[in-house]
């Protein structure tokens, strides 16, 4: 009642003024119009009392002043085509406010079919809408709506429900996978390596490669997401396989440094490593946020998987022995 009161209100002082916009603009003349408009902005510069700030107004009209200096009796389209993308949806305008000030009471039956069955299903019971106060694109502004929301209406739905259950299943995801990678791949190098102190030589390099991949992404801004995070169980196979070798080839009798890093196993390791991180980096440089973010946590990731596989593996062994 209160929004049909402000429009009485609005049709009794606007009246029939409204009516007088909707011609098309004829016989204009754009450069008397911006003539007339800068000298009021030259006056409201001199007076000093507008609202505006003097910044703007300067700005305005050294545009203005410019925009006239190209006038040309001959050639006025510019400023014609300027009148026009100012001016030329304002009829339309006008007939939307007149459309909106004839509005009148209506009832829940003079809605169409399709607005009210949105709303409304067949068995009486109505949807609700509601609209969060904060952004939701942070995570902690999503969480929060989410659990005010399902505290006072818990079957409720809708995509920030969606989101917050899809993230809290790829978390879950992530952590099975890395759980179960990292158990599979400390079997599978008993059974290959049967010595427990050369299986951990081999998986500790790997868990430091993760915490140096985790800390350098941090300093690029590559925060972990639901795309990037598959990437380390990925990372954990890839990087294991290079330690098995470096290991065997270490087991066989080479225990300096020097030597390890001469062989033809490290080579090996080295470029098949090289070839593996300059195929992902390729994902680093696509459009989307997402893929270009998993490429660039695969490369910091091989590139620190190397690193350790040949240097800090080698170094553990020579130290125990």
């Amino acid at each position: 009642e209160q929004k049909l009161e402000t429009i009485d209100e609005l049709v009794l002082i606007l009246g029939n003024q409204l009516n007088t916009f909707n011609k098309e603009l004829t016989d204009t003349h754009p450069k008397q119009a911006l003539t007339a408009f800068n000298t009021s902005i030259t006056k409201a510069l001199q007076s000093n009392t507008n609202n505006a700030p003097k910044a703007t107004l300067e700005q305005l009209q050294k545009n203005i002043t410019l925009f006239l200096s190209t006038y040309n009796e001959e050639n006025n389209s510019p400023h014609l085509l300027l009148e026009k993308n100012i001016l030329g949806l304002l009829p339309y305008t006008m007939e939307r406010l007149r459309t909106s000030l004839t509005a009148t009471p209506y009832q829940l039956a003079d809605l169409p079919d399709y607005v009210r069955n949105h709303w409304l299903s067949p068995n009486g019971l109505y949807k609700i809408l509601i609209t969060p106060e904060h952004d939701q694109n942070k995570l902690e502004n999503l969480k929060q709506f989410v659990a005010e929301v399902q505290t006072a209406a818990p079957s409720s739905s809708g995509l920030p429900v969606a989101d917050q259950a899809s993230g809290t299943a790829v978390v879950n995801a992530f952590i099975q996978a890395f759980t179960g990678a990292i158990i599979a791949i400390f079997l599978l190098l008993l059974i290959i390596l049967r010595d427990f102190r050369s299986t951990l030589l081999v998986i500790g390099p790997l868990l430091l490669a993760g915490l140096l991949t985790g800390a350098t992404n941090v300093l690029l801004n590559n925060t972990f997401n639901f795309a990037n995070i598959i990437a380390l169980p990925l990372l954990m196979g890839m990087g294991v396989d290079s330690g098995i070798h470096i290991m065997h080839r270490l087991k066989s009798g080479m225990s300096c440094n020097k030597e390890i890093l001469q062989s033809s196993t490290a080579r090996g390791v080295f470029f098949s490593s090289l070839t593996t991180m300059c195929s992902f980096s390729s994902l680093a440089f696509t459009s989307h946020v997402g893929t270009a973010s998993m490429g660039l946590l695969l490369a910091v990731g091989i590139f620190f998987t190397l690193v350790c596989t040949l240097i800090v593996l080698p170094a553990f062994y020579g130290h125990r022995n």
